[in-house]
């Protein structure tokens, strides 16, 4: 059975996936599987490039949203300056309507500087902020918007930004409306909530579609752990939840439908390029595609895994770079926590490319992210590290685990050019916070006395963001 074949048969098998729309999509998609699957061995391009995205919240100084249409001014003259002072990034609409991306490829060859990374982040953020400011706008620096209600948020006047978050609101399964117990919130969250969350992300080119698989795979495993020393989305709707970071807890909740997860952990790590296929054709497309190509872009666009195979094509899929996309962090409170985040993450992996990591057991795996998202550093971890020829798999606690992290992510980043260690030691000291961004933030707040109820702590939120610049 080829791929297109196991493509077809996977889909018949849900309702949500075998309505007409969603077999004339599946057709067009497990065509360009099987496109893309007969042009092994693809070699990509040497040496491995990495590109950085970031998403921002657009504020009032009351923390309210701004509207689209101030949104779009916004971008429109951030790309401008961005044109003008040397066009690093371009700027562009997220599904909220006060959301902004920022995108750039192929920032850095394998070598990068760190502090070139702190260089590109203030650059970001200095563009970003000179744009908003000159209408009357704000930056808002976290991974979750901290007071905005978080159903029916008002979304990018676009019909694929109407379409996938109404067919989760209209498809979600029962047994997962838990947010507002878990998180003490008044209301049930809906799938809009993505309005409302920021992350930073990276690309990574890979050399052939087996070493993209072992990239995806080792960054599922280690998402975990940088999701526990980078939280930055504990307050939601102007309560704390008393979660690290729920972010990613929001989102695979809301769009949790019969078809499984689609949001931040697979059920499994990826044996091969088809099972990788497999997991994104298990999903409907719910948008309509017209080609192979626009299948093939529909269904890597709404795979929301903590890692995902990216195939850049050509209109015939003819392929031309084969990227992994990592993105399970949230937007830190700084350009310079932005960059250790980054920074951490990119020798993270590479640590585990350079010595060949060995799979955790998956059940760790799911441990770990619940550890993570929950109780950040106070949490309990499996880990695994190389003594001599062999591995050791122990528990941890958080602050242990942190540390290991860091370790494997100097040594990856030593190993391929990017600094001695002393240097990038020296550079996580002082751009990577002691603690949980979240958990500072808290500190903050409770100094300020500012979490004994919703109103109180909305009001102090707002001071105390202003004064560390994560409201700018």
């Amino acid at each position: 059975m080829n791929i297109n074949e196991q493509i077809q048969n996977i889909r018949a098998q849900n309702i949500l996936t075998s309505t007409p729309q969603e077999r004339r999509a599946g057709n067009y998609l497990g065509n360009a599987f099987e496109k893309l699957t007969l042009q092994s061995p693809f070699k990509g391009h040497n040496p491995r490039t990495i590109g950085i995205e970031a998403e921002f919240s657009l504020v009032h100084s009351d923390l309210s949203p701004i509207d689209e249409s101030l949104r779009d001014q916004i971008i429109d003259d951030a790309n401008l300056l961005s044109n003008e002072r040397g066009g690093l990034f371009s700027f562009q609409p997220e599904l909220g309507a006060f959301q902004i991306e920022a995108n750039q490829e192929e920032i850095f060859s394998q070598g990068f500087s760190p502090d070139k990374m702190v260089e590109l982040f203030t650059w970001l953020d200095d563009c970003l902020v000179d744009a908003a400011n000159d209408k009357g706008a704000s930056v808002l620096k976290m991974g979750l918007h901290p007071t905005l209600e978080l159903n029916n948020i008002v979304r990018t006047s676009k019909p694929k930004y109407e379409q996938v978050p109404n067919h989760h609101i209209e498809n979600r399964v029962e047994d997962s409306f838990v947010l507002m117990e878990e998180l003490g919130l008044e209301e049930e969250p809906d799938a809009t909530v993505v309005s409302a969350c920021n992350s930073i992300q990276f690309n990574m080119s890979a050399t052939s579609p087996e070493e993209a698989v072992d990239l995806v795979n080792w960054s599922i495993q280690m998402s975990p752990f940088l999701v526990a020393i980078t939280g930055n989305s504990r307050f939601a709707e102007g309560v704390d939840t008393g979660w690290n970071e729920p972010r990613n807890r929001l989102w695979d909740m809301t769009h949790l439908t019969e078809t499984g997860h689609r949001v931040f952990l697979p059920d499994g790590f990826f044996d091969d390029v088809e099972d990788v296929f497999e997991h994104m054709a298990k999903h409907p497309l719910i948008l309509e595609p017209s080609n192979e190509f626009e299948a093939l872009a529909i269904a890597t666009g709404t795979n929301w895994l903590a890692s995902k195979l990216k195939f850049i094509t050509d209109e015939d899929l003819d392929i031309e770079r084969l990227l992994v996309e990592f993105r399970p962090i949230s937007t830190q409170q700084s350009p310079e926590a932005n960059a250790a985040a980054m920074t951490l993450s990119i020798g993270r992996l590479l640590w585990a490319l350079e010595n060949e990591e060995p799979l955790l057991d998956f059940e760790a795996v799911e441990n770990n992210s619940s550890q993570a998202q929950k109780l950040g550093l106070d949490g309990k971890f499996t880990v695994s590290e190389k003594v001599g020829d062999n591995w050791e798999i122990r528990e941890v606690s958080g602050w242990e685990m942190r540390d290991i992290e860091i370790r494997k992510a100097i040594e990856g980043l030593v190993a391929t050019g990017s600094g001695d260690t002393a240097e990038i030691e020296a550079f996580f000291k002082e751009n990577l916070a002691e603690m949980e961004p979240s958990r500072v933030l808290l500190q903050k707040l409770e100094d300020e006395g500012g979490i004994e109820n919703k109103q109180v702590l909305k009001d102090v939120l707002i001071n105390v963001l202003s004064a560390n610049k994560i409201l700018t």
